[in-house]
């Protein structure tokens, strides 16, 4: 079993989450002072294809922590997932991509800051398109990959290499997202925003995470989720057997108190030590 659009259900479009173009500059971030429109040009399909195609709070929050906390974690020589290099060549891999909000976010700042560093992000085949529109519409072919990747199915199309294809058309982006080239040994960081939703889903995406711990042991993951149901906790449950959960929050009074009442949880997960 794998994940396919059968796991995502067509949902009923909410105002807040409608159909068409909008720009996110998470309260004029000075971090996306730089960018055309002042942030992130985003297109949702409001619910279209699937529940992948709108924006939802967890993206908003990691998104926000991202902004907030880029230097301590991205700086090229010091940045907790940097290389210590000038320029940046580590890479990143988003799960559940949907619109590619979050990968995006990180991808508008990386092209100022981090030039070297690549974000993917991947969803079902179905919001590949989604995808690739949002990229252009930004104009960050070059930091941000999207591709397909289905959770529970082997990552063999997870290659190691050392040359990035340019990806400066369509044409290029779609051979990329039919054929990831993801550089498992130079990912650093796996980031999965709502995610945590479809008991369906809860060992296909355990499965995904422990295959890429197991390329690397040292990767972490920052995710973020809204606890909406009591099954949630049987996916955390399953994964604590090898993962350590590791709570984050790092907000202002206001921003904090708004994610807390809506129960949006962010933390880190660490790969347990192999026994």
């Amino acid at each position: 079993m794998s994940v396919s659009q059968d796991l995502f259900p067509l949902q009923e479009i909410n105002s807040k989450y409608a159909a068409g173009d909008s720009v996110m500059s998470f309260g004029n971030h000075p971090k996306l002072a730089h960018c055309p429109g002042g942030g992130l040009a985003l297109h949702q399909d409001g619910g279209a294809v699937g529940c992948g195609g709108k924006i939802w709070i967890a993206g908003e929050c990691l998104s926000s922590y991202l902004l907030n906390n880029y230097d301590k974690l991205f700086d090229g020589k010091t940045g907790e997932y940097s290389t210590g290099e000038e320029f940046n060549t580590a890479h990143i891999v988003e799960l559940g991509s949907g619109t590619g909000l979050v990968g995006l976010v990180l991808g508008l700042v990386n092209a100022k800051y981090n030039p070297g560093m690549k974000v993917f992000i991947t969803d079902i085949d179905d919001l590949v398109p989604l995808m690739l529109q949002n990229v252009m519409l930004n104009h960050l072919e070059n930091e941000v990959i999207p591709a397909a990747l289905l959770w529970g199915e082997p990552l063999g199309g997870l290659v190691e290499d050392n040359q990035l294809v340019d990806a400066n058309t369509l044409d290029a982006l779609t051979q990329l997202a039919r054929q990831p080239p993801m550089y498992i040994k130079h990912l650093k960081l796996v980031l999965a925003a709502d995610v945590v939703y479809l008991e369906q889903a809860f060992p296909l995406l355990e499965s995904t995470l422990l295959q890429l711990t197991d390329m690397n042991e040292d990767l972490e993951i920052l995710m973020c989720y809204r606890k909406r149901r009591k099954q949630d906790k049987k996916f955390f449950a399953r994964i604590a057997k090898n993962f350590n959960r590791i709570d984050l929050m790092n907000f202002n009074e206001e921003e904090e108190a708004y994610y807390r009442k809506c129960r949006v949880h962010l933390f880190k997960l660490v790969r347990k030590p192999k026994k």
